[in-house]
């Protein structure tokens, strides 16, 4: 079984454990799968979870380290939701079954919110979702406020679901992946065609006059036109061969991603955890750009890591700011995002043995909320797929920063949208 316990405690993490750990949600992130938009693609499987069981609420969910991500639910909608709340946590942990009787009996159930109150939930039965590569990335279950007495064909047809879920997942994929080869083929050729022209362009023009006006032009005049020929076509060199760089990178998902729609789907995403903790959260886009084209799953999980341990080391009535902008640098496009809370802070050592990638122990937030140590490693480790970098500023007991820029390719430069 390819999962970690994601209660252990972390003074007793196992290295091996947490390497895997991190493989199963970087399994999750190869799906390159938005998971707030495929409601539509499931929510006739959740319904025939309840048709086949007669439980009143059904739920396919996919979750990562931090994050119960709801693909479909029948009988009601709870959003997403920390893992620490969840119960389907546990059935992650295990190749079974998860069943609960009774959670108002169970000691990690009963003071939950959705037990104690409406719609006071008793009964629980998950499936685990297992992948092609063996990790368990999600469940699917059914719940109600009494027992159910489920019988084998019953829970034959809960399993059938979740290897339906699965085989559906996977296709999603395929499909995204061929649709995405055919917009990074458009958008290849749109920027090849508008970059060329200029120093191609340079080059048929001066050539022109020399051919037309030779016996007319002076040698120094000559030897200059013949210089800014050879400066254009080394330009179309570079430029050459920094296409050929960015078809290198392509194989890693980028696509065309709006950030105005990255900052609706982030407020959506932490709107219960900031209200909560009563924490004032603002996302800004500073640039008139806003369409680029770079992996929105990867920017979503970059984002949503950084956001996360914000508010979790932001004590209650505190301030969470972020800001995503478009910028040029030396001639090419970066995205800088940064990520600016008022909470604890850290010490200049632990930035270090964050950036140099030591083995550092998980603390718990300002409302115990448990930490895992996987966040900031995969922050880390979709800025490296990307070409990108992290910084971070802090000081102790006022403000931690953290910011990061990501090259945005060539073919990037004139996608539609931005006109």
């Amino acid at each position: 079984m390819k999962v970690f316990d994601t209660f252990a405690k972390s003074n007793d993490m196992n290295t091996d454990l947490n390497k895997t750990e991190l493989q199963r949600v970087n399994s999750i992130y190869e799906y390159v799968l938005d998971f707030t938009e495929l409601t539509p693609e499931f929510e006739n499987l959740s319904r025939l979870l309840s048709f086949i069981t007669g439980a009143r609420f059904s739920f396919i969910n996919i979750l990562d380290h931090q994050i119960q991500w709801p693909l479909a639910t029948f009988g009601m909608y709870p959003g997403p939701m920390d893992v620490d709340e969840s119960i389907c946590v546990y059935t992650i942990q295990q190749d079974q079954d998860f069943i609960v009787e009774d959670l108002t009996k169970d000691y990690r159930f009963k003071d939950r919110s959705y037990v104690k109150k409406d719609p006071k939930l008793k009964y629980y039965y998950g499936v685990p979702l297992k992948n092609l590569q063996g990790f368990n990335v999600g469940t699917v279950c059914v719940m109600d406020t009494y027992k159910l007495n489920l019988n084998d064909d019953q829970i034959k047809g809960i399993r059938f679901i979740a290897d339906e879920i699965i085989n559906k997942l996977d296709l999603l994929k395929e499909i995204k992946t061929k649709n995405q080869e055919i917009v990074d083929l458009k958008n290849k050729i749109k920027s090849l065609g508008h970059d060329i022209r200029g120093p191609l362009g340079g080059i048929v023009g001066l050539s022109s006059i020399i051919i037309n006006e030779l016996d007319q032009i002076q040698k120094n005049d000559l030897l200059e036109f013949t210089q800014m020929i050879n400066k254009s076509g080394n330009s179309l060199i570079d430029f050459l061969n920094q296409i050929l760089k960015d078809i290198d990178n392509l194989s890693i998902g980028y696509q065309t991603t709006d950030l105005i729609s990255i900052r609706y789907k982030l407020l959506y995403m932490f709107d219960a955890t900031t209200k909560q903790k009563n924490i004032y959260f603002e996302i800004s886009i500073l640039s008139t750009e806003t369409v680029i084209y770079l992996s929105s799953t990867k920017l979503l999980q970059i984002m949503n890591n950084l956001i996360a341990n914000a508010i979790k080391y932001t004590k209650e009535g505190g301030t969470v700011k972020v800001d995503l902008e478009v910028i040029n640098s030396s001639g090419r496009k970066k995205l800088f995002g940064k990520v600016r809370d008022t909470g604890i802070g850290m010490s200049h050592r632990k930035i270090s043995q964050i950036l140099d990638s030591q083995v550092i122990e998980s603390t718990e937030g300002t409302n115990q909320e448990k930490g895992f140590g996987y966040g900031l490693e995969m922050v880390k480790f979709n800025l490296q797929q990307l070409g990108g970098q992290l910084f971070i500023e802090s000081d102790e007991n006022t403000y931690t920063e953290f910011s990061f820029e990501i090259p945005i390719p060539i073919f990037g430069n004139n996608i539609e949208g931005n006109k």
